[in-house]
């Protein structure tokens, strides 16, 4: 079945629509479904405004068939062999028409996910974060507003392109953003994005979201990054005067004290580890690193920190693969709720790793 008839069979089955619905029912993008609706207008009605009152962003047009027979001829005998698994109806409350769009995006991204093609995972993804956007601007209840964050996040890193470092600081900032919305409603989902964008950065050659804490005046060190080239932001710690360092582009989830990751390097005579630490979210990994002296292991191990000897012939590396590990323990330990879309982030990350 070829796309336009794809995506008027699906018009046909859904009968009222969005075309982010219509997008997401058929994984094709909403720019491509806005110009088969157009292309055969005379097939389609705006039927009413999807947000209403109160919405931000742009009104979205929902569309209703108002020739159906002249539709069914147009498909001829596809009509009878449809692929995919329908929508739901979405002749119901505004708040259950939203949740039901939400399990849209959410399809889209499990299929994503699970696609070994690359240009589908990216389209779908693409489709996921449109459909989830959407939403957003449209005025969710705040009960739906975390899936959404989740999904458009978790889109946003299935749909991740190598792409010219200039480009790739901005991706990488939107995301940050993303997952920093979804930080203080899902632990989680949370750590289930961190450690996939830990895995996708690192198979980009890109610097990962983790911080480095240093004291005095001292500038920060690549020991994460190695030849890697990157922007680095610093923001000040307010219990002992330290400065937290991290990528640039992670300044979103560096501000909500979520990086996924964060090394503390320890000068001589520093012992309030305790304090440098304290900020961070309880289920942040935590490396210390200085000279092996046994009450500065003592004190990180008593912090729940794993410690690194800074003579270490690559630091970076073992920090980066420690805070991997230290993610899948956190991952392995929390409550996750029974989420098809988290299922299969994990398994993702998994294969990014």
């Amino acid at each position: 079945m070829n796309q336009q008839l794809r995506i008027l069979a699906a018009a046909a089955q859904l009968e009222r629509f969005t075309s982010y619905e219509l997008a997401a029912a058929t994984g094709t993008s909403s720019n491509t479904v806005r110009s088969v609706l157009r292309r055969h207008a005379q097939l389609f009605a705006v039927d009413t405004v999807a947000g209403g009152q109160g919405s931000r962003g742009r009104p979205t047009n929902r569309y209703a068939v108002v020739d159906a027979e002249a539709l069914r001829a147009q498909l001829g005998d596809v009509r009878d062999s449809l692929e995919w698994t329908p929508m739901p109806r979405l002749e119901t409350t505004d708040v259950e028409r939203q949740a039901a769009r939400i399990e849209v995006a959410e399809g889209s991204l499990r299929r994503a996910l699970a696609t070994p093609s690359d240009e589908d995972r990216r389209t779908l993804a693409s489709v996921a974060v449109e459909v989830a956007e959407a939403s957003l601007q449209a005025g969710l209840p705040v009960e739906l507003q975390p899936r959404a964050h989740w999904v458009k996040a978790g889109g946003e890193l299935a749909g991740l392109v190598d792409t010219s470092p200039t480009q790739m600081q901005g991706t990488l900032g939107s995301i940050a953003t993303s997952i920093a919305a979804v930080v203080a409603h899902s632990d989680a989902g949370a750590l289930v994005l961190l450690q996939t964008l830990m895995r996708v950065t690192r198979q980009l050659r890109q610097a990962p979201p983790v911080g480095l804490i240093v004291h005095g005046d001292v500038e920060p060190e690549c020991i994460l990054t190695g030849n890697v080239k990157t922007l680095w932001r610093q923001r000040a710690l307010t219990r002992n005067g330290g400065l937290l360092w991290s990528p640039a582009w992670s300044a979103p989830l560096a501000d909500h004290d979520a990086l996924a990751g964060v090394v503390l390097r320890v000068d001589a005579g520093h012992g309030d580890i305790g304090a440098s630490l304290s900020q961070l979210r309880k289920w942040t990994p935590k490396i210390v690193t200085g000279e092996p002296d046994p009450e500065v292991i003592e004190r990180a191990t008593k912090e729940g920190a794993m410690f690194l000897p800074s003579s270490s012939e690559d630091l970076g590396a073992s920090a980066v693969e420690g805070i991997d590990a230290a993610l899948d323990q956190r991952i392995a330990g929390l409550e996750a709720d029974e989420s098809p879309a988290l299922a299969a982030m994990i398994t993702y990350s998994q294969h990014a790793g």
